[in-house]
């Protein structure tokens, strides 16, 4: 898989294309696909650590900091690659056939089977693969996760989904990683890499304000308007932003006003300088479950009920490092919302 537009330092004279190239498939899949090559990196890993240099005909190499039980599963995926690959031969002769004879068809089968690995893992994939650690290398003992379901929820909540899409690493395996968390969101995964994820179906759309209670610790208080926005999957987002200045130590959230049953599926904060850099950053830390509080509202697991028309949701605001915070909520309502 080539990255065709940085072939920028071969001669004049001489040309450059990968086997799945833009001819392929078009370079935003491309770059999907490699986003989440890391499943296949660590698939074809050898038994040694990294390669860093030569000495002579020596080879010199970085520390390996897998773990036995990886590399033993490396080693089994490997054995069993070959061996289906001495079967075809074997079958591709006794049938006349050449699958290689038209390179570009090949290439086209290669890509969609990688394809369907990478971006579309079924769960017993998820189950066997998704344990495995990616080697950081650079003289380093750090393996980054190939999955980490809870860092896609959270950046759904703060970012939106188009965002969580576009997430650095890690994690290494960000399709797994939706397929972590449901077969839809996945599916919902591929089809932004496919360039076929329309933005006014699923981003957010403003439903209305909500006035959120302000708490100080010297015991002022102030209601601020936010604006609660509806998601294309039917959730709603809030997104509170503090500034340092206001000296806010606790946030209510009126849940009987606009979502008095439903699910919350987290608070998260982004931090920065300004209220720019807070909304785009990745750094996004979720809320423990436990320091929030249910006053007035029935709570078990996720699913809440407001029990009267002042139930709400307390939210402690940590002391603040930078100049923004922005604290984002995620529910899906249930029932017939508010009288």
């Amino acid at each position: 898989m080539s990255l065709d537009d940085a072939f920028d330092d071969i001669a004049g004279e001489d040309s450059a294309a990968g086997f799945i190239s833009d001819l392929v498939v078009t370079p935003h899949v491309k770059r999907m696909l490699i986003r989440n090559v890391a499943l296949l990196e660590q698939i074809c890993c050898s038994a040694d650590g990294s390669v860093r240099d030569y000495d002579g005909g020596m080879v010199l190499r970085e520390i390996n900091p897998r773990p036995p039980e990886q590399v033993a599963l490396a080693a089994e995926i490997q054995a069993g690659a070959l061996a289906f690959a001495g079967s075809a031969k074997d079958v591709a002769r006794d049938y006349d056939l050449d699958p290689h004879a038209v390179p570009d068809v090949a290439a086209r089968w290669c890509a969609a089977t990688l394809a369907r690995l990478l971006l579309l893992p079924d769960d017993d994939e998820l189950a066997l693969l998704g344990a495995l650690k990616h080697d950081v290398n650079l003289g380093t003992h750090a393996l980054a996760p190939l999955l980490d379901g809870p860092f896609v929820r959270n950046q759904i909540t703060a970012r939106g989904l188009s965002a969580a899409c576009t997430a650095a690493a890690p994690p290494m395996w960000l399709a797994g990683s939706f397929a972590s968390l449901s077969p839809s969101y996945n599916y919902l995964y591929a089809l932004f890499g496919a360039n076929r994820l329309p933005a006014d179906v699923f981003e957010e759309r403003a439903a209305g304000p909500v006035q959120v209670g302000l708490f100080r610790a010297d015991g002022g208080a102030a209601l601020e308007a936010v604006t609660v926005h509806r998601t294309g999957l039917g959730e709603l987002r809030l997104r509170i932003p503090l500034s340092r200045r206001m000296a806010v130590t606790m946030i209510a959230l009126p849940l009987a006003k606009f979502a008095p049953e439903g699910l919350l599926h987290g608070v998260t904060v982004q931090r920065g300088d300004d209220v720019r850099d807070a909304a785009e950053s990745q750094d996004v830390t979720a809320v423990a479950a436990a320091g929030l509080i249910f006053a007035g509202v029935q709570q078990r697991g996720s699913h809440y009920r407001a029990d009267t028309e002042d139930g709400c949701l307390l939210i402690p605001a940590a002391p603040m490092t930078q100049e923004i915070a922005i604290y984002s909520v995620a529910i899906t309502p249930l029932g017939a919302g508010p009288k």
